[in-house]
């Protein structure tokens, strides 16, 4: 998540650093069914670093050497995120009201 605020945040500031990482620190990891537009923000900014980032974050495997291009595979694990973060489309349109909600659309 540092990487997000160091890289990203500073020309999207849609979070306010101190208060996501609170938030994060303390709801993490997050179900989907517990707080959707939390969850979708947290795996926006994931695929957003996972794209961007050039190191794998945690979790990730490095490709074998019959897996797709670095860049592709970039993509791919991005996608992966950005899947988990669609998930919550009809949750976030059809629940109730929040400015977390609302900042997922603008991601």
């Amino acid at each position: 998540m540092e990487f997000i605020f160091d890289r990203l945040i500073p020309s999207f500031p849609l979070f306010d650093r101190k208060t996501f990482m609170e938030r994060y620190s303390r709801q993490y990891p997050v179900k989907c069914s517990e707080d959707p537009a939390w969850y979708a923000c947290l795996n926006v900014c994931f695929a957003i670093a996972s794209i961007i980032r050039k190191e794998d974050l945690p979790g990730n495997s490095p490709p074998s050497g019959n897996s797709p291009s670095p860049e592709a595979w970039k993509i791919w694990r991005g996608g992966r995120w950005l899947r988990n973060a669609a998930s919550t489309f009809v949750d976030l349109q059809f629940g109730p009201p929040s400015l977390l909600a609302y900042r997922h659309w603008l991601d």
